[in-house]
């Protein structure tokens, strides 16, 4: 995946990992769980993210983080990215259908 100036995500990212598999909840039943639906308008609106169970031995693996890039794989949206730049004030997951990278800010 590349910008208009050329710069490949694959360049500026440490990491790069597929999201979580889960069904997602109005209910508070675990963490916010990030879809694709939510990452298409200009900005999230977490109080609109829905919840998700999961497992404590997954729940840091799959936590978002200041600096991840989520990227929508599937469908109609693909490209589709938000950069993640503030602490989520609740651990967040992402849909198996979005990919994270990390971004990693370079010296130029």
């Amino acid at each position: 995946m590349t910008r208009d100036n050329g710069t490949a995500l694959a360049d500026v990212c440490e990491s790069v990992r597929y999201g979580y598999t889960a069904s997602a909840s109005h209910e508070e039943v675990g963490p916010r769980f990030l879809r694709i639906t939510d990452i298409v308008p200009d900005s999230i609106d977490w109080d609109s993210v829905p919840f998700c169970q999961i497992d404590d031995a997954d729940r840091d693996r799959f936590s978002l983080q200041p600096g991840d890039i989520v990227v929508a794989r599937t469908g109609a949206t693909v490209g589709y990215a938000k950069l993640i730049r503030d602490q989520v004030d609740e651990p967040s997951r992402r849909d198996h259908r979005e990919s994270r990278w990390h971004y990693v800010q370079r010296n130029q």
